[in-house]
C-alpha cells in the first residue's frame, strides 16, 4: 500500500436536487392550465414535509379529520403526493446511490493499492500495476494500470488504464482510460476515454467516447444520454456535445437527436435543460407524442424571465395533420397581482388542415388581499374544432368570469358575472349570469357534531337574442342542519335540509312575467364503516374500502307545473351555469323528488 499526500480528484459535481420552484409564474395557473403554457401551472401541495413511508393508518392519526371524507380535495392530494414520491423512490430504487456524507478532498489522502511498484524520472513518475485500487475519500478507482506523473511546470497527474471503474457520491462510471489532474495543481481537471457512466442518485445513465471534467462543468463528446438503463427501447438524446455545468445548473444538447433506443424521432440543434428548478431563460425540454386528429407532434418551448416580475414564453407546436401553432403566454406579477395573456394562432400559410386563421386568446388577472380575492378570466375562440384538434377536448362552449370574494372565519361570499361563448352551431346565444350573487355561511356546535348550513345564490340571467322570455330573476338557497357521530370504526351522518327557490321569469302560459315559488324538504341518512389494509398508500391496487348504507327522502312541490320549464340554473356554488339551444343540462331546477335506499 502506498499513500500520497494530501492531493485530490476534481469534481464531476452532479447532483440530484428535489427543489421548490420559486418562479413567481408557478404560483398560480395561467389563463387556462389545459390550453395554455404548462410552465404556469404547480401542484397543489408540497411533498417536501411528506414522509414516503407514510400509511393510511398513520396518515390518519395525522389528518384525523380525513377519516371519513377520503374522496375530499385535500384527501385526494395527500394521497396523489405520496403516490407521486412513492413512484420517485421507485424509478431510484435500483440507481447507484450516494452514502450521503460529502468530502473536502484537499483534506482527504489518496491511497493506492497495486501489486507493483516502479519509480522513475528522479521520483517523478511512479508507476503501479496489477491488482491497482486508487481510494480518496468516497472516490473509488480500479483499474490494472496507474501512472502518477509530475510535469516539469508542476502540474501532477494520475492516469488510470485498462478496464477502469470508479465509483463516488457524484458518479459512477467505466472508461479505458482516466486522467486526473490534482486539485492542488491549481486547475483541477478529470479526462476519461470511451467511458459508460451514470450519475448517482438519479435515473441518468451514458455513455461518451470522451469525457472532460473542469471547475463543476463537465463536457461530454459524442455521448448518449439516457432516461434510466441503457437498454434497446429506453427514452435518450444523443448529441455531438453535452455539456453539464453546475455552476448554471443547466444541461446543454448541442447538435442533438431525440431517440428512442437507435430509433431517432427529431433532431435539434441545440437546446437546454434547468436542473435546479430556479427560473432560467432558454430553450427547455420538449415534448412530443402521436394522435389521430393531430398526426406527429412535437412542442418546443422557449422561455425568457424578462425580470423579477415578467416571464415570456414562446412554444412552437407541430403536427404532421395540423402545421404550425405558435403559443405566446406573458405572465406578469406586481403588487396588484399576477396578469397572463396567452394568446396561440396559426396563420393560412402554416395551417395545414384548412388553411385559415386559427387562434385562442386568454386574458386573466388574479388579485388577493388578505380575505378579498379578484379574478378576471376572459377567453376567446376562433372557431369550434380548435380545441378538439389541439388538445382533443368537446366543451361546446367557452366560459369567462368576472368575481370578487370574501372569505372570513365561517362566511365566504362572491359578486360575479358569467358570460357562456357557444363554439358550436346553435339557434341562440346563450344565457349570461350577470350580475351573480353566492354566499356560505356554516356554523358549528358541539365540537363539531352538529352543524348548520347555509348556502344561496341571486342572479340576473339574459339573453340578448332570445325573442321572448329573454331574462330572469333567481333567488335561491338552501339550509340544512347537520349531525355525525364518528368513533373509529363507523360513521353515521344524518342531515334535514330545505330547498327554496324564487323566479320572476316569463310564464309561457299567461304571457307575462311572474313571481313563482318552489319549496322542496330533504331528509338523508347515511352509515358507514372504513375497512384499510395497514401498508403504504400506493403500494397496492386496493387500499379502502368504504361500504355504505344511505336513504334520502326528497318532496318537490310543483314537480309538474310548465312554468317552471323555462330556464335552468345550477345548485352548484359558484354557478355553472348553462343554458343554450333549449337544452336544460341540470341544477336547482332539476330537483327530483326522492324516498330512496342507497348502498355503496
Amino acid at each position: 500500500m502506498v499513500m500520497l499526500a494530501p492531493f485530490a480528484f476534481s469534481s464531476v459535481n452532479t447532483v440530484y436536487a428535489e427543489t421548490v420552484n420559486t418562479d413567481f409564474t408557478k404560483n398560480l395557473p395561467s389563463t387556462d392550465s389545459e390550453y395554455a403554457n404548462s410552465e404556469s401551472t404547480q401542484n397543489i401541495i408540497s411533498t417536501d414535509n411528506i414522509s414516503s413511508n407514510l400509511t393510511v393508518f398513520s396518515l390518519n392519526e395525522i389528518y384525523p379529520a380525513l377519516n371519513y371524507t377520503y374522496y375530499n380535495t385535500f384527501t385526494s392530494q395527500v394521497y396523489e403526493a405520496i403516490k407521486a414520491k412513492q413512484i420517485r423512490e421507485r424509478f431510484l430504487s435500483k440507481v447507484p446511490k450516494s452514502n450521503g456524507y460529502s468530502y473536502n478532498y484537499s483534506l482527504e489522502p489518496i491511497i493506492i493499492n497495486a501489486d507493483h511498484m516502479y519509480v522513475s524520472n528522479n521520483g517523478n513518475t511512479i508507476t503501479y500495476t496489477g491488482r491497482v485500487n486508487v481510494i480518496q475519500g468516497d472516490r473509488v478507482v480500479t483499474a490494472t494500470e496507474a501512472v502518477y506523473n509530475r510535469a516539469t511546470d508542476g502540474k501532477q497527474y494520475i492516469t488510470v488504464k485498462g478496464d477502469v471503474n470508479l465509483k463516488s457520491n457524484q458518479i459512477q462510471l467505466e472508461a479505458d482510460q482516466l486522467v486526473v489532474e490534482l486539485l492542488n495543481s491549481g486547475n483541477p481537471n478529470l479526462d476519461a476515454a470511451q467511458t459508460t457512466f451514470a450519475i448517482v442518485d438519479t435515473i441518468m445513465h451514458g455513455q461518451a467516447q470522451a469525457l472532460d471534467s473542469e471547475q463543476n462543468v463537465t463536457t461530454l463528446e459524442q455521448s448518449q444520454l439516457y432516461a434510466g438503463p441503457i437498454r434497446p427501447f429506453t427514452l435518450n438524446i444523443k448529441a455531438k456535445e453535452t455539456v453539464i455545468n453546475m455552476n448554471s445548473s443547466e444541461l446543454t444538447f448541442n447538435r442533438a437527436t431525440i431517440r428512442i433506443g437507435k430509433v431517432p424521432l427529431f433532431w435539434f440543434p441545440t437546446f437546454s435543460v434547468n436542473i435546479s428548478g430556479k427560473p432560467q431563460s432558454g430553450f427547455k425540454e420538449p415534448t412530443i407524442g402521436i394522435g389521430n386528429t393531430t398526426g406527429f407532434r412535437i412542442n418546443i418551448p422557449f422561455v425568457w424571465y424578462i425580470n423579477n416580475h415578467a416571464k415570456y414564453t414562446i412554444s412552437a407546436f407541430f403536427s404532421t395533420k395540423l402545421g404550425l401553432l405558435l403559443n405566446n403566454n406573458f405572465d406578469y406579477a406586481s403588487k396588484y397581482g399576477i396578469s397572463t395573456i396567452n394568446y396561440a394562432f396559426t396563420t393560412s400559410s402554416l395551417n395545414r388542415k384548412d388553411n385559415t386563421y386559427r387562434y385562442y386568446l386568454g386574458l386573466r388577472h388574479l388579485y388577493s388581499n388578505e380575505n378579498y380575492t379578484v379574478n378576471l378570466n376572459y377567453r376567446r375562440v376562433s372557431d369550434k374544432r380548435y380545441f378538439y384538434d389541439y388538445y382533443s377536448n368537446t366543451d361546446s362552449y367557452l366560459t369567462s368570469s368576472y368575481t370578487l370574494a370574501y372569505a372570513k372565519d365561517r362566511w365566504s361570499w362572491d359578486l360575479s358575472a358569467y358570460t357562456f361563448d357557444p363554439i358550436y352551431n346553435t339557434e341562440s346565444k346563450s344565457y349570461n349570469s350577470a350580475p351573480e350573487f353566492n354566499f356560505n355561511y356554516r356554523e358549528p356546535f358541539a365540537y363539531n357534531k352538529i352543524r348548520f348550513a347555509s348556502t344561496g345564490q341571486i342572479a340576473h340571467l339574459y339573453n340578448s337574442d332570445a325573442v321572448k322570455y329573454n331574462k330572469v330573476d333567481r333567488f335561491y338557497t338552501k339550509n340544512s342542519l347537520l349531525y355525525s357521530q364518528i368513533n373509529s370504526v363507523f360513521r353515521s351522518d344524518y342531515s334535514l335540509s330545505a330547498y327554496t327557490t324564487f323566479y320572476h321569469q316569463y310564464n309561457r302560459q299567461t304571457g307575462k312575467y311572474e313571481n313563482l315559488y318552489r319549496f322542496a324538504p330533504e331528509f338523508s341518512a347515511e352509515y358507514s364503516t372504513k375497512l384499510v389494509r395497514d401498508q403504504l398508500a400506493f403500494n397496492r391496487y386496493a387500499v379502502t374500502v368504504i361500504p355504505s348504507l344511505g336513504y334520502t327522502y326528497r318532496n318537490v312541490n310543483h314537480k309538474f307545473d310548465s312554468r317552471f320549464n323555462n330556464y335552468d340554473s345550477s345548485s352548484l356554488l359558484p354557478s355553472v351555469l348553462m343554458i343554450q339551444n333549449g337544452i336544460y343540462n341540470y341544477g336547482i331546477d332539476r330537483l327530483e323528488e326522492a324516498n330512496d335506499v342507497n348502498i355503496g
